[in-house]
């Protein structure tokens, strides 16, 4: 009785062994085909364009103050692709330099600009670019950090002495 028990369970052994060999060699053939597991993702829904950068990106700009980063745009297509447009959810944050063109099959780093605020805080904000192909537009996070400088920080030191 107990032989067709062990049996199925063996059997079900066996196919999770390959089932996992099987999503282990997809998943690597995908990240060596599109450059990420997100990307492939992305072109499996229908997206001809994607955002490569690891997310969310992240920002970090001392009180009052700017700095720079880029976002990655990668393009599946065998043609080139313009992004023709952006919106980001805070105006603390500047889609720089657009239009631009994405190569054919290539990528291209966007820059952006936060816009530090006058008090240390922590904004997270959505940037949505807008290629000129029939995709739905893509979407990344961006999390805006604006800290005190290091001169600032060691600068109280209580009342003064006068």
């Amino acid at each position: 009785m107990n032989r067709p028990d062990h049996s199925l369970r063996a059997t079900l052994l066996v196919a999770g062994i390959w089932a996992g060999i099987i999503l282990c060699a997809v998943t690597g053939a995908a990240v060596l085909r599109f450059g990420s597991l997100r990307s492939a993702a992305g072109v499996a829904m229908g997206q001809p364009v994607v955002v490569e950068s690891p997310q969310p990106i992240e920002c970090r700009a001392s009180l009052n103050g700017v700095s720079t980063s880029r976002i990655v745009l990668r393009n599946f297509l065998d043609a080139p692709v313009n992004v023709v447009g952006s919106r980001a959810s805070c105006s603390c944050v500047v889609v720089d330099e657009l239009p631009v063109t994405i190569p054919a099959s290539g990528t291209t780093a966007v820059p952006i600009t936060f816009h530090g605020y006058d008090e240390p805080m922590t904004v997270d904000v959505e940037v949505q670019f807008y290629p000129d192909v029939p995709s739905p537009p893509l979407v990344t996070s961006v999390v805006a950090v604006t800290e005190p400088s290091p001169a600032e920080e060691t600068s109280d030191d209580g009342p003064s002495a006068e």
